[in-house]
């Protein structure tokens, strides 16, 4: 017979949670693998709900959002409130897959981030890397190449002020390209 349970907002207000305000970077695989089994149409239908239900619960965050493929047919919308109203195009249309450069261009948004202590990458892929190492002299010859090694060390410098950690979201159960995606993020982020 004791007190009554808290709620969760009651929770959330004791620990401060609520009040930290985060910067969200959503990585949108726009290769031509994510037609397959009709997953970019999930992840179409997915993340507009996902930006939906963020601008009600926590309105303050900020979302931005790179669809990566080949390094030049990458798409990148700054960092601004959750917007459910986000473009995304109708079908995937990149040749390749370049994690190394997609995971540049979030941190070099995280880099621009004022009053923001809290960043997460979410990795909505396939997994299915397909750009050549040798395409790419800043990532290629796997995860010893310097480019990955530059990015880790520009996370790291962040810190002091953010901590950045980054989530897979597979879309796939195929554990192998499971693995890819959790490998390069442990590359890169916490």
């Amino acid at each position: 017979a004791g007190p009554p349970p808290a709620s969760q907002d009651a929770v959330l207000q004791a620990l401060g949670v609520g009040a930290v305000r985060a910067e969200i970077v959503l990585l949108i695989d726009i290769s031509g693998s994510m037609a397959d089994n009709n997953l970019y149409a999930a992840v179409r239908q997915d993340v507009p709900a996902f930006l939906r239900v963020l601008a009600k619960q926590d309105p303050e965050d900020l979302v931005g959002v790179i669809l990566f493929g080949s390094p030049g047919d990458d798409r990148v919308t700054d960092p601004g409130p959750p917007n459910p109203d986000i473009w995304l195009p109708p079908t995937p249309f990149s040749q390749e897959t370049d994690f190394g450069y997609a995971f540049q261009l979030a941190v070099t948004m995280f880099q621009g981030a004022q009053n923001i202590k809290v960043g997460g990458v979410l990795l909505l892929s396939d997994g299915e890397v397909s750009m050549p190492f040798n395409d790419d002299p800043a990532y290629g010859s796997g995860f010893t190449a310097p480019g990955w090694k530059k990015l880790r060390g520009e996370v790291l410098d962040l810190r002091p002020k953010m901590t950045i950690t980054g989530y897979d979201v597979p879309l796939t159960s195929n554990p192998a390209f499971v693995n890819n995606q959790q490998t390069a993020l442990s590359h890169v982020f916490k």
